[in-house]
């Protein structure tokens, strides 16, 4: 009876035909955001407006974009800048498609025909739409795209969506088969769709992006132009728990909040000498989203890539308690808030990281974690950072002095009958 069973599950295994993990030739980049993260805020990781790739392809509330995607793709092929015909893109994209499929995750259930369809639509609509941005293209006054800021703001926010991306190599390969020929074609088309998404990001950033650099995509261009700076790089460390002090206990034991004043990268922290210097953010509706899909961006990555944006929450986490803290930080130019009030930025932070995994041996604020616990764990600084803070507040002060001046008062009361009887 026993071997029967054994028979039966046996044979109910091998029977299974399992699809694969991954595709094996290269790593893959784009994934679909697991429920763990996504269940947290899913509205963060699901497009609004318009589908780029497979994974939300055909939805229903997105087909009204899919006019005027092909609209686009149509002035893209009948323009001064198209070189070839579509059976030539189509042609010579087809080369790419062994590569297109192995960068998703998932398998593309999509014959070639289908896929390279996509591909080409989804490319010459995101090429035209930087050029018409860009003033490379005449913009069409009648189109609703760029007659609204509605539309295009929310076309920047889906673009940014870790599941709504094209692999970068797709629409390099498209861009240079236009006649914008120049000797640096690739860096041309990074610097158009930096223009176009700047007012997403909520942090300037002067890196310089190099034609040898491998840009994954949208989303993976944006977490590497705010790469911390190659200093910074060298401080990564291994932790056996990343934890310090929320920013108002942290002021308890003396440490000093500052405004970063040369801050290159978002990410380039420093503590030194019992002062943080935190460079500036911007904080607004839109950026949750934004440091979200970064996120997640980051968590499917391999072990030895930087998860500066995942390392970055986890530290705002740590300082961020409650509205308290916000002030403090924002009084401090740390943070510039334009959501609703201090306790909703607070909530954003203490969500970003559930069910966020940080990697302990290779955290960027190592350095900086180590240093602000060691200062916290000496004696006479929590000692004298209890009383500075105290003295912070001006009522403390005058209750202070109004203590004193009685004190001295009720001490001359005293003194003045014994000196006079003496």
């Amino acid at each position: 009876m026993y071997q029967q069973g054994a028979d039966y599950i046996s044979i109910l295994i091998d029977s299974v035909e399992l699809p694969p993990l991954f595709h094996t030739s290269s790593e893959p980049y784009i994934f679909r955001v697991d429920n763990l993260l996504r269940r947290v805020n899913e509205q963060a990781y699901e497009p609004e407006m318009v589908a780029i790739g497979p994974y939300h392809h055909g939805k229903h509330h997105l087909e009204m974009m899919e006019v005027h995607k092909l609209r686009y793709a149509h002035q893209f092929l009948s323009g001064s800048n198209a070189m070839m015909s579509v059976d030539e893109y189509v042609t010579s994209l087809s080369e790419l498609e062994d590569e297109i499929r192995d960068f998703y995750a998932e398998p593309i259930p999509l014959d070639s025909r289908e896929l390279m369809g996509m591909m080409l639509i989804d490319g010459f609509f995101i090429i035209e739409l930087l050029c018409k941005f860009c003033k490379k293209q005449p913009v069409d006054e009648d189109g609703p795209i760029f007659r609204t800021a509605r539309m295009l703001r929310y076309l920047k926010r889906d673009l940014l969506l870790f599941e709504n991306q094209i692999p970068f190599f797709v629409l390099t390969k498209l861009f240079n088969m236009t006649k914008f020929s120049l000797p640096q074609d690739d860096l041309v088309l990074v610097d158009m769709a930096l223009e176009f998404l700047g007012n997403r990001l909520p942090h300037t950033c002067s890196k310089k992006v190099n034609v040898s650099d491998e840009v994954d995509h949208l989303l993976g261009l944006v977490h590497f132009i705010w790469t911390p700076s190659t200093a910074y790089e060298a401080y990564h460390q291994e932790v056996e728990e990343p934890f310090i002090g929320c920013t108002i206990n942290l002021q308890r034991v003396g440490i000093l909040f500052r405004k970063a004043a040369n801050g290159n990268s978002l990410f380039d922290i420093n503590f030194k000498n019992g002062v943080m210097e935190i460079p500036s953010l911007s904080i607004n509706d839109e950026t949750e989203c934004l440091l979200r899909n970064l996120i997640a961006y980051e968590q499917y990555q391999q072990n030895g890539r930087g998860k500066y944006v995942t390392d970055y929450a986890t530290l705002m986490d740590c300082l961020i308690n409650s509205e308290k803290d916000v002030e403090e930080l924002c009084s401090r130019g740390i943070f510039k808030n334009r959501l609703a009030n201090d306790e909703a930025l607070s909530d954003m932070f203490n969500e970003l990281c559930r069910n966020v995994v940080v990697n302990p041996r290779n955290f960027c604020y190592s350095q900086v974690f180590d240093r602000v616990n060691k200062h916290s764990a000496l004696t006479y600084r929590r000692a004298l950072g209890e009383i500075r803070y105290h003295l912070r507040n001006p009522m403390t002060v005058l209750n202070l002095e109004i203590s004193m001046l009685a004190l001295l008062l009720a001490a001359i009361q005293i003194i003045i009958p014994f000196c006079i009887k003496t």
